[in-house]
């Protein structure tokens, strides 16, 4: 069983709880994705983001594989960040079992060529973010991303502070942000002993790199005051 589905009974038959365990995470982004956060920029701030308008009702619905792991099984491989057109052959490539039965439905593959295609810069943005919080964080401050938390716990960043734990997660402020977000909120049962952020953006805060919109350092410091406050407030209520 993995640590996410783990749960603790006490001895006295106490009611079930779902705890968060740091040593059951590992962290994905070192070795997954070795570039610092600038070095990243540098290489995307060239890049041109094109978008299909295709919204292929099944596409739309159709479960798919994890986003994340392609676009980390390239940069682990490749050691750069992919092109727009070059994640979406990696990501058919790299899921090829799955996606082999449907290339002869060229309107379903057409629909989800172009969510693959609005779904990129995202990724982008939330990956260069969470190298740079890695990168800036204090001393006594752990960050960490971990693709189990994410893709099945909807959990963008795990940030711990002396044993008090709290998931981030980022989305932007537009209608496909705020859906996306939503889904995020039922994919998972809370862990008992994390406080739960939403860290927002609206459009005119991000910082434009070439095409992209990145989250930038006023964001980051935002985060660090909204950590420093709910740590106090777990203080002041004797939890974690």
């Amino acid at each position: 069983m993995h640590a996410i589905d783990r749960i603790y009974d006490d001895r006295f038959g106490a009611a079930v709880k779902h705890l968060f365990c740091p040593e059951d995470y590992p962290d994905d982004l070192p070795d997954a994705v070795p570039l610092r956060s600038e070095a990243i920029k540098g290489i995307i701030r060239g890049y041109p983001l094109h978008f299909y308008p295709e919204r292929d009702p099944r596409a739309e619905k159709k479960q798919l594989p994890a986003f994340v792991k392609a676009l980390h099984g390239y940069i682990s491989v490749r050691k750069t960040i992919p092109t727009q057109v070059d994640y979406y052959a990696y990501y058919t490539e790299y899921f090829a079992s799955f996606f082999a039965p449907l290339q002869a439905d060229e309107a379903l593959m057409s629909g989800i060529r172009a969510r693959v295609y609005r779904t990129y810069p995202s990724l982008v943005r939330e990956m260069v973010f969470i190298k740079y919080v890695k990168e800036n964080m204090p001393a006594g401050v752990s960050a960490l991303y971990n693709r189990q938390l994410d893709v099945c716990g909807g959990i963008d960043l795990m940030i711990s502070v002396k044993g008090h734990h709290f998931a981030i997660s980022l989305y932007v402020e537009t209608k496909n942000g705020k859906k996306s977000r939503e889904k995020k909120q039922y994919r998972h049962t809370p862990f008992e002993n994390v406080a739960y952020i939403d860290l927002s953006a609206k459009l005119s805060e991000l910082e434009k790199c070439g095409d992209f919109r990145l989250y930038g350092t006023p964001k980051f410091e935002e985060l660090k005051e909204t950590i420093k406050l709910r740590y106090r407030e777990n203080k002041e209520r004797g939890s974690g």
